[in-house]
């Protein structure tokens, strides 16, 4: 694989999930606005629908109980590369079988493993996965072009909320110890400037309705009520983000929101934090127990504490939250203005 090849059939395996499936979109407009190849997906069936819109894919290859038939299918494409951005034994039997030329990307697993079991952090540049990627693809001639991350969500996808200044909250978390328990987010945010209006799945319903009992007309409850879609182009249309380690948090970055981050079992030293342009990092504020020897814990995060006590978001100062709070106010309204 060099520099100057033609390439003009690649095939982008990222399996899941909501998260890691939209940090792959700068991926897929590189490789086609730079090679002008043919791009084409492959991911499983029930995400399929995140990049559905996405004008840089000309083709999705979905994935449920269809291996045999599908690895088949895919061979027959002939593809003059295979990308792999999830490195596992399901994308390398994929590999195995479409027997084409492939490249992947440094998971930096021993690093990351050093980080949450000792607190040693030896990770080296590039950290951020975006980035890489990006290093994995210089070996074909492809370059960062610093535009980030994109959603794309469809001409019909239109916003129920009704009112013009809100602030989003992404509650979800795919293990409890990345989300923040709800009364800890009534009092840390149950004074901000605007309405607060949550979004989360199914698994948020019962901390959502907590929340909303709390703060009552300053609370628009969304959770398990939108679509994917629907909650991207209301993050859009926010005036800033609050998230947990959760896809909200990287569709907020896809739109250039200010996004105030919350950190629990995980960290931004992984290398998952919101990504941005060069030039709009300052967007990205973090909330993070820095001061714990137990911090990070887990690179995805787990159902419950390690240690039982939670402290990496039980024991946030009020303070250190507000001066975040304030951060996070000022860069939208410079954002805004």
């Amino acid at each position: 694989m060099l520099k100057g090849v033609s390439y003009k059939k690649i095939l982008i395996i990222r399996f899941s999930s909501i998260g890691d499936i939209i940090l792959c979109s700068p991926i897929f407009r590189t490789i086609k606005t730079q090679l002008g190849a043919e791009v084409h997906w492959l991911t499983k069936k029930k995400f399929k629908f995140i990049h559905e819109f996405n004008p840089y894919i000309d083709k999705i290859h979905p994935l449920d109980d269809n291996f045999t038939e599908l690895a088949t299918e895919l061979k027959k494409e002939n593809y003059d590369l295979v990308v792999d951005l999830h490195k596992n034994l399901r994308s390398l039997r994929f590999i195995r079988r479409i027997k084409a030329p492939h490249l992947s990307f440094n998971k930096i697993n021993i690093q990351k493993w050093l980080l949450v079991n000792f607190q040693f952090d030896s990770i080296k540049e590039p950290r951020h996965l975006v980035n890489r990627y990006f290093h994995s693809l210089m070996k074909i001639g492809i370059e960062n072009d610093n535009l980030g991350l994109e959603y794309h969500y469809g001409q019909k996808t239109v916003n129920p909320i009704q009112e013009k200044k809100y602030i989003v909250y992404g509650i979800g978390g795919t293990y409890n110890t990345k989300k923040m328990p709800p009364e800890k987010i009534v009092y840390h945010f149950g004074n901000l400037p605007c309405t607060l209006v949550l979004l989360g799945g199914k698994t948020e319903v019962e901390a959502a309705a907590f929340i909303k009992d709390h703060l009552g007309d300053n609370c628009i409850n969304m959770v398990n009520i939108c679509n994917l879609h629907t909650s991207a182009k209301i993050i859009e249309d926010s005036i800033f983000v609050i998230s947990h380690d959760t896809a909200t948090m990287h569709i907020a970055a896809a739109f250039k929101k200010p996004i105030l981050s919350i950190w629990g079992a995980t960290s931004p030293s992984l290398g998952m934090d919101p990504y941005f342009p060069e030039e709009m990092t300052h967007k990205s504020i973090f909330l993070e127990n820095k001061s714990l020897k137990c911090h990070p814990c887990s690179k995805l995060g787990s159902e419950n504490c390690p240690k039982g006590h939670f402290k990496c978001l039980n024991d946030l100062p009020g303070d250190y939250v507000n001066i975040k709070v304030n951060q996070i106010i000022k860069i939208a309204n410079e954002s805004n203005e």
